[in-house]
């Protein structure tokens, strides 16, 4: 695979180690919905869910009712 000049190229290794905060949206809300679902173990995946109260779950080690009960609550809202 070839990268542009004006791109910068990140091993997978890393991309999957990285993380940065990205809001809910109407416009991202299914594909925010899956990360979720995915978690830290499936590419791509989410790490942590925070609530506009700051409150955080982390999903390193969540039960399967956590996963369900957090993407209805996204759902809902």
């Amino acid at each position: 695979m070839n990268i542009e000049p004006n791109e910068i190229g990140v091993p997978p290794v890393f991309a999957r180690k990285l993380t940065f905060p990205e809001p809910v949206t109407p416009a991202n809300f299914h594909e925010m919905r899956q990360l979720v679902i995915n978690g830290p173990k499936i590419y791509p995946g989410a790490t942590i869910v925070e609530y506009e109260d700051g409150h955080q779950i982390y999903l390193v080690y969540p039960t399967l009712l956590e996963v369900s009960t957090l993407t209805v609550t996204r759902r809902t809202k």
